[in-house]
């Protein structure tokens, strides 16, 4: 590849970066940080409706199964003995709470062990340099958490964008929030609509696991908001890098799989570019899918 002008080109990076400098960074080997008797671990294997939810773990997160939890309301309502006209309100919310719970075991547990994972990674070789012909230090919207562009190709910390957040400690600095999650919209979590509610002879009963359910409907819609990855909210929170990319006449992207869940960064490059119709497109791939996604 021909030297590029650092002042017009802008690299996006993904995890195929990590990945290509020996990186254990792929979702697999976060699973197998988590243990196999690890309850987050069997929360998201056991409540994600998807086939191979490390696959395309963002994504997966959209798919929880609310009718699992629904299904085991009146169950709970019968355990904390909310069903005894004795009974505090708060019996009858625990329960909920209850049912609900592998939902809210992911939000609770998955920012914690996620980025316990995201500051365990390192490169296995600093001497390896693959991509020493290739970048520059250029504008980099970087959808790694790590720095490892940084060290090992010199591109300078101001001109990264670390859009969903970097792993780095900075004294005096709070630490940046590791964003990840699907699409808004993508979710089905907490829709009451397509699950079959239970018949009870006792009117009580009926009106209580209604409740119950409505109640777990409200609880799965916070975990969809949870783990919604909001993109135009955080295209506003680093405008002024986009802003910055108006004069780019080369986009070069490694190790970025183009997923739906990101095109909106994609779409506000185009945007701000002057001259968008001349944009030279270099796009490494890993499979036929990720030419799909172009």
């Amino acid at each position: 590849m021909a030297l590029t002008d650092p002042n017009t080109t802008l690299f996006i990076i993904g995890n195929g970066f990590d990945l290509m400098h020996g990186v254990q960074s792929s979702y697999y080997n976060f699973r197998d940080t988590l243990g196999k008797n690890n309850p987050l671990r069997f929360a998201l294997e056991t409540y994600l409706n998807v086939e191979d939810l490390w696959a395309d773990f963002e994504d997966a997160l959209a798919h929880i199964d609310s009718g699992a939890m629904f299904g085991v309301v009146d169950m709970w309502i019968d355990d904390f003995a909310a069903y005894d006209p004795d009974a505090q309100a708060a019996d009858f919310f625990l329960a909920v709470d209850a049912a609900t719970g592998p939902a809210q075991t992911i939000t609770n547990e998955l920012p914690r062990r996620f980025r316990m994972w995201v500051e365990s990674l390192k490169v296995p070789d600093i001497a390896y340099r693959p991509l020493d012909g290739v970048i520059r230090n250029s504008k980099t919207l970087n959808f790694n958490y790590t720095e490892f562009i940084e060290k090992l190709y010199d591109v300078d910390k101001g001109n990264v964008c670390y859009i969903h957040g970097c792993r780095r400690k900075e004294k005096y600095h709070p630490k940046d929030k590791l964003i990840i999650g699907h699409i808004p919209g993508a979710g089905d979590s907490g829709l009451v609509g397509d699950y079959s509610l239970p018949r009870y002879k006792s009117s009580r009963k009926q009106e209580m696991v209604e409740a119950g359910i409505e109640t777990a409907a409200r609880n799965l819609s916070w975990y969809d908001d949870e783990t919604t990855k909001y993109c135009k909210d955080i295209i506003t929170n680093h405008q002024g890098f986009f802003d910055g990319l108006s004069n780019i006449r080369k986009i070069i992207v490694i190790g970025h799989s183009l997923s739906i869940v990101d095109w909106d960064y994609f779409k506000e490059i185009i945007r701000v570019n002057k001259d968008k119709k001349n944009i030279e497109w270099l796009i490494s791939y890993h499979s036929p899918r990720d030419i799909e996604n172009c």
